[in-house]
């Protein structure tokens, strides 16, 4: 949807399960608060300060400058 801003490259993870034919949810876009290491606040770099957004819902990162598995798991805990 226009109202997340995704760019035209975006992709699916490179790990993990490729299809999910179960899984419905409101996708909301992860706020890390913090452009330190990006430029993005969305990159999932920090844990999220949008936790309580977040909950039940499917999250969006931004490729950033941190490993992936700490983007998954700062979504997974928020």
């Amino acid at each position: 949807h226009d109202s997340l801003g995704l760019l035209a490259s975006t992709k699916e993870s490179g790990f993990g399960k490729y299809q999910f034919s179960d899984v419905a949810a409101e996708v909301v876009r992860l706020d890390d608060g913090n452009t330190v290491d990006s430029t993005s606040i969305n990159d999932g770099c920090e844990p999220a300060i949008n936790a309580a957004e977040l909950a039940g819902k499917i999250a969006i990162v931004d490729r950033g400058s941190c490993a992936f598995t700490i983007k998954v798991k700062n979504a997974q805990d928020a």
